[in-house]
């Protein structure tokens, strides 16, 4: 009895050019005990089977005063009661009405069918979140370049206009030499 819980984190931007992809991390018991301490991680993957009750995650930035982090996390719960039989109480409730079993085959390959496409969703949203994922890790790491590129650019443009400024007065002081 219980439940299987999966949970990762990655950190996928940090505030500052210096600052580390780095995050504390916590799992913390229903009694308040921690199951997981992770200090200073960049990700994470945990996986627990047959857990009951409500556990706390907890993401700790205290070390780094200075620069914020964004942290992707994601928690999977599979329990073992799954609610795969709604599909066969709907036909079950045929019965009543005196529908024969020559349609169970049927049934059984519906449900079959059904269950794959069902799996397949959550496999191609499990995908779609490991791609957003990325790519926010990659839209920031576009936009610290961005940010580097505008301020290496304006302390260029200051030099050249101080190294321009300073080639005007040198020449009128050529012109103007006695």
């Amino acid at each position: 009895d219980g439940q299987t819980i999966l949970v990762e984190y990655g950190v996928l931007s940090a505030g500052g050019q210096y600052a580390k992809l780095d995050i504390n991390f916590r799992i913390v018991d229903p009694r308040g005990i921690p199951v997981v301490a992770e200090f200073k991680k960049k990700a994470g993957s945990h996986s627990f089977d047959k857990m009951e009750g409500d556990f706390k995650i907890c993401f700790d930035n205290k070390f780094s005063l200075t620069s914020s982090k964004v942290v992707y996390f994601e928690v999977i719960v599979e329990g073992e009661d799954e609610i795969d039989d709604d599909l066969a109480k709907v036909f079950r409730d045929g019965e009543q009405f005196a529908v024969e079993d020559e349609y169970e085959d049927n049934v059984k390959e519906i449900e079959g069918k059904l269950k794959k496409i069902r799996e397949d969703i959550i496999i191609t949203a499990h995908i779609q979140v490991q791609t957003q994922k990325r790519l926010t890790k990659d839209r920031s790491m576009a936009e610290n370049n961005l940010k580097r590129v505008d301020t290496m650019s304006l302390v260029l443009v200051v030099l050249m206009v101080g190294a321009g400024m300073v080639q005007v007065v040198v020449v009128k002081r050529l012109f103007h030499q006695k």
